[in-house]
């Protein structure tokens, strides 16, 4: 069984919040996934008995020995799944961004917009099709209020807009999503924090991206 931590111990959204969670709560419960949400420090001995950590959008900054605790429980096998949101304040971009950018993926502080793929003929409610590898279910996600991330190296484009999606900041083909190996784990980076809401993740091929995140990836 997976075991996920839910962080809030950096101001993150909390997943407990029903309005905006409920629904995602209830598919780790059909997915098998035993979920705890809590509010201390992260250390080695903290994050043991999970292999999920869930970081959506931390406003306040990790201490030099969280980041470190967070590099070796990737490097042992864990999952870390951050996520921020397009016009990053609160700097959330900063912030995220000391934990990704050491291995080649950096949150940038724009928003992305695109008027042809979207939902409700609002270009923030951008949809795409661009996913580099195929996901059993998954043809078109919603990918709502989205910042884009700059990737290098071996870093990995997860998402990726279509081509008339473009970021206010400028630069080439849109990026929406990113992976890295670290050691035996992975770290996910996302431009939005969302697309899992109650509003968003049984729209289009969400629920089914999710899942696979979650418990595939």
């Amino acid at each position: 069984m997976n075991k996920l931590l839910w962080d809030v111990n950096h101001r993150e959204f909390s997943i407990s919040d029903h309005y905006y969670f409920s629904k995602l709560q209830n598919y780790f419960n059909q997915w098998g996934i035993e979920w705890d949400e809590r509010d201390e420090k992260l250390t080695s001995k903290f994050l043991s008995p999970f292999n999920i950590l869930v970081l959506c959008y931390p406003e306040e900054p990790f201490s030099p020995q969280e980041r470190k605790a967070i590099k070796k429980f990737l490097e042992n096998g864990g999952k870390v799944i951050i996520a921020a949101y397009y016009r990053c304040s609160d700097n959330v971009t900063e912030i995220c961004n000391t934990l990704t950018e050491e291995w080649g993926i950096k949150f940038r502080d724009d928003e992305v917009t695109d008027p042809q793929h979207c939902l409700e003929n609002d270009p923030l409610l951008i949809t795409t099709t661009k996913i580099p590898f195929p996901i059993e279910g998954v043809s078109r996600i919603f990918f709502p209020c989205s910042a884009s991330l700059k990737i290098e190296g071996e870093a990995e484009a997860l998402i990726l807009g279509e081509e008339s999606a473009k970021s206010d900041m400028g630069g080439g083909q849109v990026v929406l999503g990113a992976m890295k190996k670290v050691g035996k784990g992975k770290l996910i980076a996302l431009g939005t924090c969302v697309f899992w809401d109650n509003f968003a993740i049984e729209k289009l091929d969400n629920l089914e991206f999710c899942k696979f995140l979650f418990t595939s990836l």
